[in-house]
């Protein structure tokens, strides 16, 4: 499955896969302009990620108790703080990042200790691009467009994929749209709500939605909105 383009002027009945993977067929082309707007931190981390040794060790160890997907949200969550494990998981800091059960864990294993959570930025870039490199492998993504997602230079995606055992194993992405666009489609979804409950007539309902998600679609461009600015004032 693979982002595509969605026709702006068909947003005022939004899509209940607003906030996960896009839906639409697999052989359809990607949209560009979701892409480019694409990064590190819009993409999951893998459910079936594993142990690398090149992780800190304290992540390694976490691993074993609680699995390399959750120690990597924790990891997401946490990053670059000093965090207490508290032997009482009702006052647990993880319980809403892994759930109970494996917040209990944590504050069996390391109860009362207050432990420096990695910032562990190559680890989750490591992570990351897993899905992405098995994209590629599984022709579902190009180098190019995979280079344009990780943020990396084409020519060390291709050695990634050619020299490498990285994406072997691992289920391709289902690429997720842009944290911003799911945040304007939110924005939409209530401004929609609020103007349908106002009895407003179906035009404007979509107009108004239509001109949120413009906001990432079709952006002004400041050059031109100077440009504009400069012509009036003569």
């Amino acid at each position: 499955m693979q982002v595509v383009s969605n026709g702006v002027g068909q947003q005022a009945e939004l899509s209940p896969q607003a906030h996960g993977a896009l839906t639409e067929p697999a052989e359809a082309t990607p949209d560009k302009r979701i892409l480019s707007r694409l990064t590190l931190e819009d993409l999951p981390i893998p459910p079936d990620i594993k142990v690398h040794e090149y992780w800190p060790p304290l992540l390694a160890e976490m691993a074993d108790h609680i699995g390399a997907y959750d120690t990597l949200r924790v990891v997401d969550a946490f990053a670059g703080r000093d965090v207490y494990f508290p032997m009482d998981v009702e006052r647990s800091p993880f319980t809403q990042v892994i759930g109970r059960e494996k917040a209990t864990i944590l504050s069996h294993v390391y109860g009362r200790e207050r432990l420096p959570i990695p910032t562990g930025s190559d680890t989750l870039l490591h992570a990351k691009r897993q899905g992405v490199i098995a994209a590629i492998r599984a022709g579902r993504l190009s180098v190019v467009q995979g280079a344009s997602i990780l943020r990396m230079a084409r020519r060390h995606v291709s050695r990634l994929v050619n020299k490498t055992d990285e994406g072997i194993g691992y289920a391709p992405i289902d690429l997720p749209e842009p944290r911003v666009l799911v945040a304007l489609r939110e924005a939409a979804q209530i401004a929609a709500e609020q103007l349908r409950a106002l009895s407003a007539p179906f035009d404007a309902v979509e107009a108004t939605t239509t001109k949120i998600l413009d906001i990432f679609f079709k952006p002004t461009s400041p050059q031109k909105g100077l440009n504009d600015d400069h012509s009036a004032g003569q």
